[in-house]
């Protein structure tokens, strides 16, 4: 399905697409899911998983900058960026005051 990220030409289950409005509402309802049912939890890590494998879609490569890192890799921060605020826009009606963390 498109929730999953699309790497030369296929959709992969290695990270989901950010920019699809459907994953982003997924991981909303999962995340509230769980914090309904972990109240006394303060925080939550929500991070991509720890490799290359981010979508390659129209849409997902729009919001990068075009800086490339030392690595000699495209940066995918914004992206990622525009997808934690919508996803923190969601969690934050429900709980509030629960801290969430990602990778820098």
């Amino acid at each position: 399905p498109d929730l999953y990220a699309l790497i030369q030409g296929e959709r992969k289950k290695t990270q989901i697409c950010t920019s699809n409005p459907e994953a982003v509402e997924l991981v909303i309802r999962s995340v509230n899911k769980y914090l309904d049912k972990h109240p006394d939890l303060e925080c939550y890590s929500l991070c991509p998983d720890d490799n290359w494998d981010f979508c390659e879609c129209e849409n997902c490569r729009a919001l990068d900058t075009g800086h490339i890192d030392r690595g000699g890799l495209p940066s995918i921060s914004d992206r990622y960026q525009v997808f934690l605020n919508q996803v923190l826009e969601g969690i934050s009606k429900k709980h509030p005051d629960t801290l969430i963390s990602t990778y820098s």
